[in-house]
């Protein structure tokens, strides 16, 4: 998941975008969840860099099966 709420340009931020992310990926997460008992990996602001964001992907990917859904979630402009 990954969502940006600050940006260089004042009018452009969106302060709730990064707690968000946060709060959907414990739901995703939680017991009542779609992944459930599996890792839910969250990238706000400045962690949500180009290479942090492929960098995570490549990892899902690499380490998904066949039958695995992944779920990609991007909140920002």
């Amino acid at each position: 998941m990954v969502g940006i709420s600050e940006y260089p340009i004042a009018k452009w931020r969106l302060p709730a975008v990064a707690g968000d992310e946060r709060e959907i990926a414990e739901l995703l997460g939680s017991k009542h969840g779609s992944f459930h008992g599996h890792s839910v990996n969250v990238l706000t602001d400045n962690k949500a860099t180009k290479a942090g964001v492929l960098e995570a992907i490549r990892e899902v990917f690499e380490n998904a099966s066949a039958d695995d859904t992944v779920f990609i979630y991007l909140a920002g402009h």
